[in-house]
Order: structure tokens, then C-alpha cells, then sequence
């Protein structure tokens, strides 16, 4: 009977067939493992860390840059989201535990008062609603460029879910009030928010909508609890918020004076932090960090200065009695001391402690982070002290908004000293930080004690016993830790304190700041409970000073020590990248010479030439082979004849030039990448569904159909929606499916007595071997007890099942490839079909049954059916290297090769007619059409490639210093039509010269004509030139007539001239400085003008009394070659 059947929430996930095989890879979906295969291969070096299926943390080298952090962060966003499986138009620039948070610095350097890194904050949204802890950070190096170096992600895959129509339908106050009506202890409550639930961290739960709210039974609470309920108030998660000591194992505590418990140290005076202290009926005051302070007071009577428990940032409260006040009377300007426990009585002493070690504690976070998240702006913080509720004795805890410490009792000290405090007063870091508490939050409690006592130890002294600490961090505790979450906290305290240890050793004056600073700011990109080996990376990343911890990090060797020693090991440093121009491929040719171009670049060491080999596994061992070397670190692999259809698995290698051998892939050879043996493989039947193309067995009880994905929800609560978008890239949304109405349609018929199929049409496999089944399948179905569904094929006779569902329910939310090898029943028979069936059902809980798309039927193409493609690729100078020949046919195959030093490329293709285009990035793209390559032949085509043009550009003006431009200049490349004129700076710029070398002219009415001859243009750049030129005027001095001599009659026509009887002199030369020209051969005194005192210094030429001088701005002799001053080139832009 349904109602005696008991619900399996396990989803099970057909595993993706892929090229690639590794213990690394998981079973993402198909558009996530393109998006990762992109980002690789555009940001080489990138790495990634993953829980269950999803991928929880990008790393290694840089993988975006921005003009700011932000930019950085959201580069990453727009272009690589899908490496999460989210929408960027989901991911809102928000802080999810945070509201007031969208970035955060990290890593404070004191010295230059700037910050390392800047965290950016991302929200998960779908639609108009957040999904429960859904979020991504990104942590960008502040240096330039603003290199993103890490992401941390919690997102959720919700690829189908739909939350338009339940979520406009609740009203969250009404679901969170008739929830709290069964918990009338729990008096004290936030406001509801409807939020989107899809399970705890990374666990498989089919998306709903659901209602998160916070309640607890009041201040101080010891009950507080985080709640996520459903529409009905079933719970789906509740987060106990009240975290306290571990009541169980040993008591520690601090005197005053030493870190420990009350009982095991002298209390000393101590100055009180920040206390606030007041005159009675006038103003108030907060005291430094020493607990000095100054009451600004108007007058000098007699005042009344009171100081109780009270500072700027904490405020203790007695739950034994009123808290401690002093008064004092005195004269300004005093001084007023206060000794607050003089008569050292429990009580008081815990107030003096509770107050002290929370500022303690504060400040030495806000050491490191002066700016950490809501600790650095948050006043009045509430520290209960002398409580004897709830969890006392022998306890404290933290409930998410105070602290609360226990009086002393049953063989207890009181709780609040020292590192007790640091620990609670740690849960709250965590939490400001966004982080889950569990084992992670323990283990940070204890590490903020042993960073500020530099101490291993936790609450020494909270037993009695003043040596031996309750937990401490110098243990070999090893991950993973399963045991109680106190316990497995050792595991993080532990790890730091070995890095600690190892800090000591090479840097024993630092080794403080450098291990604080880590811990500290790892807090902000921590997610989630759990202590795991990607904290490891956190702390190398904070610790890197080049934006890539493939090279390994500032304190890389004594991180990997410490954490090491607790089986949280660094991930390998990566010493080189291996890289595949040309892809990686598909398919071999059985008989041999398909290649694989490898080029290898160095990350943390040098590639060694001529080392790279290629390791291949028919199926009988591995063998290898040397690579062909095409230049230096650049290889071709070429593969061996092969069986049609085997699976070939294969790796390569490369030594460094210290001798160590790299492989990739990098766990090679447990993990390989993966060929099949095949001349081609030719799909004999392809569906997206946009239509039917002959499938029988619609409608009916079994509500087989063909329609658009609607996204139902079903009528029950068993089970997650269908798809309410298909997989293929089209707009049509068709799917094959059960039931595919939207609402509460969508869900398989309850009480079906038999099986009902949906077959598709004949395929005819004939002449066709090692057939192929593949499709994208969404599934929803309990285990076989109760419900089925099936999947057959038919041989020629019968009926073969591919798929049954077995005894667990299968709940999937997200379109998952499946492949089966058909080979069996298909090869050859020219009438096989496939059908899916579902059914029988009982009568209660159903699911979302079949959903179906993109199905596809493929053959193994054996036959010798490939030519050859090659020639030689020319540019401008002959052979060109680095040219990118790509041959398509249209159908689906695309092959590809680049030139080296000789130019020439060669492709094995499959015959058939095929575009072949060329491209460089200094030359024009060119191709050619209707290309035939028969089957055994070669075709050889040479290309000779166009050059990009380039450009000219320069400076034109009259004097070495280039401080006298030259406007107007008319500048032509001879032989090339455009030209340019200069402007008020004398600079011009010809564009688009095709490359080669030119001669240049220039010519200005003023100045003699230039020609520069031999200027080279490349392609792509832009030549520079700065040159002089020299003026155009001819003149012999003195003679002002211009009769061509020198004589007295050159006095006589100046003179006349200047009376006002005779001609003018022709002008001449221009002269820049006044924009006019000037006669020249007149201006004999050589002050650039022409004037009656000219006159009169050649009378005294004549006389023999002086010499002539000449314009400065024009001396002869004047035609003067032209001074190419700085030919260069430089990038176009």
C-alpha cells in the first residue's frame, strides 16, 4: 500500500560519457564541463576543487582581469557563470549573509596601509527570489589588472525550476506564524523572506520554494534557532544558532595575568579598553586602547565620574546581580582613577575578564583586517557573564547576537576568562565572516585563542587542573575527522599551529603576523561546517605575491608542512601547462597518422626541449613513443593504426629542465584522455523534438507527448518539477515526455496496470556497426517497489531492456547526458527502434517521469574514407610561420593546423568538398571554396597571403628640439594614394598602407621639398617618423634689389623703398613666429625683421666698419638634406 512505503531522497546520476577519464572528474553537466573546458583553456593554469558533483572552488593562476576589482569580478561573471551552472543575470552583486556588504578587503599590510586582495560578493537568485546560501565570491589581487585568483561557490544547479507562479501564491508571515504557534517557547523572531530551498550545501534536493526566519526563546538565548520550513511548515532545515564549550571534555580557563583560569594566576591591574566612562548630568567619554580618557567639562566645581562595565565596543551584563559601578568625586581636572574588583570577588572579576579578553579579542582581528565585516563598525556587543540557565554550569556560548559565560560551579571555575572568551567571541567571527560554524567554527574559536596567547592550549585551568589545556592545537589529529564537532576542531587549530611551528623556523620574528594574517582573513573566503583540504588553498592563496600559487607562494613550503601533518595537503604545484591549438580528438584514424599538436609552456619551472613522449593503451598496456618536435616545447603526436572502434586511451609527458617529469592529465596514468578508433562517426538518427518525426504510442493513460516543456509540478509533494526549458539550444522548448502540462500537471498516472511505450520510428542500421544511443534524459520515478520506467530496443525479433529503475527513487533536477552501446542489438539491422516505457504504477506518490531531448543515433564510420589536405603558406617574405588553416565541410567536420618556420601544414580529412580558410594575425584572411578531396588522395594548395596594412604617423617640425611644429606639411606615400596634411602639432597619420617599403614625400610652401626613401610598413604596426625640414627661400644677404650682386645700388633701392618713392622688396621667406613673411636679404643686422637700421648697417658694410648678419631663423646656406630624427614603430592603434 502506498501509505506504508517509506520515501529514499537518494537522486541517482547517470554518469556524462566524456573524452577525458580521471579520478578528478566528476559528473557535471555538459554545458558546466564546456564552460570549465573554456576557461581552462583561456586562462591556462586554472584549477578546481570539487564536492559531490560541483565544483566548489576555481584557483592556481589568474582567470580574469578588470580595470578594478569589481570589473575583474564581473568579467568573470558575464563570461564565465556557466562554470557553476548559473545564469549571470542570476548572480546579483549582494552579500548573502550580509546586506550591507557587497565587498571586502583582505590581507591589511601595516607598512603600506593598503590592502592584498578585495572580496567580491555574489548572491544566487532565481527569478526574483534568493536561493538559500547560494553564493559566490571572488577574490580579485589588488595590483594591476586586478587579477581574480580565487572563486568560492555554493551555488545551486537549478537548470528548469520555475518559481513564477508558487512563489506570487505565499504569504510568508501567515506560513512562519501557524509554524511558531507549535513552539510557543520560541518568543523572539525576525521577519520571514521567502528564499528558495535546494538543500544543505551541495546535497541533491529537488528546488522549492520555502520560508527562512530566525526564532529563540530571548535574551540571553538558549534556545535560537535558524529555521527553513515549506509552504505547509514542513521543516527542511533547522540550524541550531547557540554554540557553546564542550561540556564534557576538559575545563580550561585564564587568570587574568597568565591566559588561564581564576584559580591559576594573580590578578594584576589592567587598563579596561575603550571603557566609557561619565560625569553625572554632563558628558561622557570612551577611554583609549590603554584605558586612559579625558571628559571634556565646562567648569572646574566639584564633579561626580561614574565608570561601570560598559565601553564603545562591548557592554557586560551580570546575571548575578547589577553590574559593577564605581563613583568618584573629584576636582578637574582630578585625575579620577577607577579599580574596578579591587576586592577581586568572583562576579566582578568575571565582569573585569568578560570585558577585557572581548576587546582583546577584537582587536587583534582588527590587527590584520581593519575593516572585517560588521566586527570593525559594531558597538555595544552584549557579553553575558555569571549565568547559571541554561547550559551552566561549566559552559559558555555564543547564540549569533551575545555571548554568555557561566558562574562558577560543581567543580567548574567560572567561565569567563580568557581563552574562553577568544573561542566564543571566534564563533562570531565566523559567523560575520559568512561562514558556517560546525567543526570549521570549533576549530577557529580555538585558533583565535592560540594566535593571541601563541599557545597551543584551550581553557587551561576550566577543571582545576592549571597545566593541561581542555583541547590544543598541538595534536596530529587527521583529516578527514568524523568524530564530534569540538573534537575535529583540533583538526584546523592543529593544522595552523604546525604552520605556526614551521613559520618559527624560517621566520622567527615574523612568524606571528605571517600566520594571523592567513588565519584571520581565511575566515572571509571560508563556506560551509566542514574542515576540508580547500582551506589549504585559501591560505596559499592570501599568502601569494603573483597572483599564481602554481609557482608556489612567499611561505608555501611551511603552509604545506603544517597542514601536511594533518593530511590537508597543497594541491601540486604546477610546473608546466600543456595546451591543444588544435583540440584534442574525437576520433582516430584506424589506420594510423592522425595527430595532435601539444604545445607546453612553463608555469613554475622550464619545459625542457625535446622531451615531450606520448604514452597511448590499445587495450593490451600502455606504450610511448617520442613527440615530433616542430619547435621548441611545440609537439606533434601522431597516433598508431588501431582497431575500428576501440577505445584508445592516452597522455602525455614532458620533463622540466631539473629533470622532473610532468604528466597531463596530471594523475596520469590513472586518469587519461580518450579516442575512438574511426574513420568518422555518422549519426543515422537525430531528435530534438521540435516535431514529431514518427514516434508512435502518444496520449493515453500513459500521456506520452511531444510539446514544449511546461515545468509541472505535480499534484503531491513527491518530487521535483519537470524541465520547464528543453536542452537543445533552439526556441521551440520540445521535449518527448510524460505528461508535459504545466501547473500541477506534469506527474506520471497513479495505479497503471501495465506498461505504456512510446516507440520511434525504423532506423535502418544496415551495413552500420558499433551503433550509438545517446540522449539528454530528466527523470523522475520511484524505485521499482512501486512505480517503473523502462528503456528497450528491438534487435530484428525482440524487445532488449536497456534501462529499468532499480530499488532506489530516482528525483533528478537538471537534463543529464546518458549514453548505451546499441552495438548488440542495432549493428546491422535495418530495423531497429527504440521505446521508453513507464509503467506499472500504484496509487500514491508520482513523479515527473520521462523527460527526454536531443536524442541521437550514431555508426562507427571503418572504411578508408580520408585524404589529405596540404601545402605551403606564403606572406610578403616568403614562408610564413603561424598561420591557422581551418577546413570545414559543413557537416559537422572540422579540421585544423598551424604552420611553423617552413610554412607548411598537412591535414588527414574525410573525403568530401570542403571551405578551406587561412588566417595570421599580420595578414588578410583568405579562403577557398569547393575544395574535393577524394578518398586516398592529396590536394595540395599553396596560399600566398596579403599582409595587413599598416600605418604612418609622425612629427614634422623646423628645429632639432621639435619645439617649432610644422603645420600644413602635405605627406604622401609614394605610390599609395591617400595622404594627410599636418596640424597644429605638426603630426599626421596615413592608415591602411598595405606593408612594404615606401618612399615618403613632403612639401610645404615654405620649406624645400622632402623625400624619405626606404620606410618600411609592416603589417599591423604604425612607423614613426620625426622629422626636420628646412625653409624654401633663396636669397644672397644684402642684396635687396635681387639683382643677383651686392652692390651701393642695393642702399639706393632700400632707401627709396622705405621714403615711400621706390618699389617694395619681394617677400621671401615665411617665418613662423609671426605667421608673415619676411624679406630676408634685407634684414642684414639679423634681428628677423626689415627696418631703416638695416639701411644703415650696410652703409657701414661698405665702409668696411662692420660685418652683415643673417636671421637666425634662416641662415644660409639653405637647402639643407632633411633629418629623419626618430624612425620607429609602434603597435596600431
Amino acid at each position: 500500500m502506498a501509505s506504508a512505503k517509506r520515501c529514499i531522497g537518494l537522486t541517482l546520476m547517470i554518469s556524462v560519457f566524456l573524452t577525458i577519464f580521471s579520478s578528478a572528474i566528476f559528473a557535471m553537466n555538459q554545458n558546466a564541463m564546456r564552460a570549465l573546458d573554456e576557461l581552462q583553456s583561456t586562462y591556462p593554469g586554472t584549477k578546481y576543487y570539487t564536492e559531490e558533483d560541483a565544483i566548489t572552488k576555481i584557483y592556481g593562476a589568474p582567470f580574469s582581469e578588470g580595470s578594478n576589482p569589481l570589473a575583474s569580478a564581473e568579467n568573470f561573471r558575464l563570461n564565465h557563470a556557466a562554470v557553476f551552472s548559473v545564469d549571470p543575470a542570476d548572480l546579483h552583486q549582494e552579500c548573502a549573509f550580509n546586506d550591507q556588504l557587497k565587498t571586502q578587503q583582505l590581507m591589511y599590510d601595516p607598512a603600506t596601509g593598503q590592502y592584498g586582495f578585495t572580496l567580491v560578493y555574489y548572491t544566487q537568485y532565481k527569478g526574483n527570489l534568493p536561493v538559500f546560501n547560494g553564493e559566490l565570491r571572488l577574490l580579485v589581487r589588488n595590483e594591476s589588472n586586478y587579477p581574480l585568483v580565487m572563486a568560492v561557490s555554493t551555488i545551486k544547479n537549478l537548470e528548469g525550476f520555475d518559481v513564477s507562479t508558487p512563489s506570487n501564491t505565499i504569504n510568508p508571515e501567515q506560513i512562519q506564524l501557524a509554524f511558531l504557534a507549535n513552539y510557543p517557547e520560541l518568543v523572539d523572531f525576525n521577519k520571514p523572506r521567502t528564499v528558495i530551498w535546494a538543500g544543505k550545501r551541495f546535497e541533491k534536493t529537488a528546488p522549492t520554494i520555502a520560508i527562512d526566519f530566525i526564532a529563540g526563546n530571548g535574551q540571553p538565548a538558549t534556545e535560537k534557532y535558524r529555521f527553513v520550513v515549506d509552504p505547509a511548515g514542513k521543516i527542511l532545515y533547522q540550524e541550531n544558532l547557540v554554540i557553546d564549550v564542550n561540556v564534557t571534555g576538559q575545563v580550561n580557563g585564564l587568570a587574568t595575568e597568565n591566559f588561564k583560569a581564576e584559580q591559576c594566576g594573580n590578578e594584576v591591574s589592567t587598563g579596561m579598553p575603550y571603557a566609557r566612562v561619565f560625569i553625572s548630568g554632563g558628558n561622557s567619554a570612551y577611554a583609549d586602547s590603554l584605558g586612559a580618557y579625558t571628559i571634556t567639562n565646562g567648569g572646574s566645581s566639584a564633579v561626580t565620574v561614574v565608570s561601570t562595565m560598559r565601553g564603545h565596543w562591548f557592554r557586560v551584563y551580570n546575571q548575578a546581580g547589577a553590574v559593577d559601578s564605581l563613583y568618584m568625586s573629584v576636582t578637574p581636572p582630578g585625575p579620577a582613577n577607577f579599580t574596578h574588583n579591587s576586592s577581586n570577588t568572583e562576579y566582578i572579576r568575571a565582569q573585569v575578564n568578560g570585558y577585557l579578553h572581548s576587546n582583546v579579542v577584537r582587536d587583534y582581528t582588527l590587527k590584520y583586517n581593519p575593516t572585517y565585516p560588521t566586527i570593525y563598525t559594531q558597538t555595544e556587543f552584549p557579553v553575558y557573564v555569571n549565568d547559571n540557565t541554561g547550559y551552566c554550569p561549566g559552559n559558555a556560548w555564543y547564540d549569533g547576537v551575545s555571548l554568555t559565560f557561566c558562574r562558577a560551579g560543581s567543580g567548574y571555575p567560572n567561565t569567563a576568562f580568557s581563552t574562553v572568551i577568544h573561542h566564543e567571541y571566534g564563533h562570531h567571527l565566523v559567523a560575520m565572516a559568512g561562514s558556517g560554524q560546525g567543526q570549521y567554527g570549533e576549530g577557529m574559536g580555538d585558533v583565535m585563542g592560540q594566535l593571541i596567547t601563541d599557545n597551543p592550549g584551550a581553557a587551561i585551568g576550566f577543571y582545576g587542573d592549571c597545566v593541561n589545556p581542555l583541547r590544543t592545537g598541538d595534536n596530529s589529529i587527521q583529516y578527514p575527522c568524523n568524530d564530534e564537532i569540538h573534537y575535529c576542531g583540533q583538526l584546523l587549530s592543529g593544522s595552523v599551529w604546525s604552520t605556526r611551528n614551521a613559520l618559527l623556523a624560517t621566520n622567527p620574528t615574523t612568524y606571528r603576523d605571517i600566520i594571523s594574517n592567513l588565519a584571520i582573513n581565511a575566515m572571509l573566503l571560508h563556506t560551509g561546517e566542514m574542515i576540508e583540504p580547500s582551506i589549504t588553498v585559501d591560505y596559499l592563496t592570501l599568502d601569494d605575491n603573483d597572483g599564481n600559487i602554481n609557482n608556489g607562494t612567499p611561505h608555501f613550503s611551511e603552509i604545506c608542512t603544517g597542514f601536511g601533518a594533518h593530511n590537508l595537503d597543497c594541491p601540486a604545484l604546477t610546473l608546466v601547462t600543456f595546451s591543444y591549438p588544435n583540440g584534442r580528438p574525437a576520433t582516430v584514424l584506424p589506420s594510423g597518422g592522425t595527430t595532435v599538436r601539444v604545445t607546453v609552456t612553463g608555469v613554475g619551472a622550464t619545459p625542457q626541449p625535446g622531451t615531450g613522449r606520448f604514452y597511448y593503451n590499445l587495450g593490451s598496456g600502455w606504450l610511448n613513443v617520442a613527440m615530433t618536435q616542430v619547435s621548441n616545447n611545440v609537439y606533434d603526436a601522431t597516433f598508431p593504426t588501431s582497431t575500428c572502434g576501440a577505445d584508445i586511451k592516452y597522455y602525455f609527458t614532458v620533463q622540466t629542465t631539473t629533470g622532473i617529469t610532468v604528466t597531463d592529465p596530471s594523475d596520469a596514468p590513472t586518469g587519461y584522455y580518450s579516442a575512438v578508433s574511426a574513420s568518422a562517426i555518422i549519426t543515422l538518427f537525430s531528435d530534438n523534438f521540435s516535431s514529431n518525426l514518427g514516434w508512435t504510442g502518444m496520449g493515453g493513460a500513459g500521456e506520452w507527448t511531444i510539446s514544449a516543456a511546461n515545468g509541472g509540478s505535480g499534484s503531491d509533494y513527491y518530487g521535483g518539477p519537470d524541465p520547464s526549458t528543453d536542452h537543445s539550444p533552439t526556441s521551440d522548448d520540445g521535449i518527448l515526455g510524460t505528461d508535459n502540462t504545466s501547473g500541477t500537471g506534469g506527474d506520471y498516472s497513479p495505479s497503471l496496470s501495465t506498461t505504456y511505450w512510446v516507440t520511434s520510428p525504423v532506423i535502418n542500421c544496415s551495413g552500420r556497426t558499433h551503433v550509438s544511443l545517446e540522449f539528454y534524459r530528466w527523470l523522475g520515478v520511484e524505485r521499482n517497489n512501486y512505480d517503473h520506467a523502462y528503456l528497450a530496443a528491438y534487435n530484428g525479433s525482440s524487445w532488449v531492456t536497456l534501462f529499468e529503475n532499480g530499488s532506489t527513487t530516482i528525483d533528478e533536477s537538471s537534463w543529464n547526458l546518458v549514453t548505451y552501446d546499441v552495438s548488440a542489438v542495432a549493428d546491422n539491422n535495418p530495423n531497429f527502434q527504440i521505446r521508453f516505457g513507464i509503467g506499472p504504477t500504484d496509487s500514491g506518490w508520482e513523479y515527473c517521469g520521462w523527460n527526454i531531448d536531443d536524442l541521437k543515433i550514431t555508426a562507427l564510420e571503418c572504411m578508408p574514407t580520408t585524404g589529405t589536405i596540404n601545402g605551403i603558406v606564403s606572406g610578403n617574405s616568403g614562408p610564413l610561420a603561424d598561420a591557422v588553416i581551418i577546413a570545414n565541410d559543413g557537416a559537422g567536420h572540422v579540421y585544423r593546423d598551424t604552420t611553423f618556420t617552413g610554412g607548411a601544414y598537412s591535414m588527414t580529412v574525410l573525403a568530401g568538398t570542403y571551405t578551406i580558410s587561412y588566417s595570421h594575425p599580420n595578414y588578410i584572411d583568405t579562403s577557398r571554396t569547393g575544395i574535393a578531396v577524394n578518398a586516398g588522395a592529396t590536394v595540395t594548395i599553396n596560399m600566398q597571403m596579403r599582409a595587413r596594412p599598416g600605418a604612418a604617423a609622425g612629427m614634422i617640425a623646423s628645429d632639432f628640439t621639435l619645439l617649432n611644429p610644422i603645420q600644413g606639411v602635405v605627406v604622401r606615400a609614394l605610390g599609395f594614394a591617400q595622404t594627410d596634411t599636418t596640424n597644429e602639432t605638426g603630426e599626421f597619420y596615413i592608415g591602411n598602407i598595405p606593408a612594404n617599403s615606401y618612399d615618403f614625400s613632403f612639401t610645404h610652401p615654405s620649406y624645400n621639398d622632402t623625400i624619405l626613401n626606404g620606410i618600411n610598413i609592416t603589417a599591423g604596426n604604425t612607423t614613426w617618423l620625426e622629422l626636420v625640414m628646412t625653409p624654401s627661400c633663396t636669397y644672397s644677404l644684402g642684396d635687396i634689389n635681387g639683382d643677383g650682386n651686392l652692390i651701393a645700388g642695393d642702399v639706393t633701392y632700400g632707401v627709396r623703398y622705405f621714403k615711400g618713392l621706390g618699389p617694395s622688396p619681394a617677400d621671401s621667406c615665411y617665418l613662423d613666429s609671426t605667421h608673415s613673411y619676411l624679406y630676408v636679404a634685407g634684414d642684414v643686422n639679423g634681428n628677423c625683421e626689415f627696418r631703416g637700421s638695416d639701411i644703415t648697417k650696410l652703409v657701414s658694410y661698405f665702409k668696411g666698419l662692420t660685418t652683415l648678419d643673417y636671421c637666425h631663423f634662416f641662415p644660409p646656406p639653405f637647402r639643407i638634406k632633411p633629418i629623419l630624427i626618430n624612425p620607429k614603430h609602434q603597435n596600431e592603434k
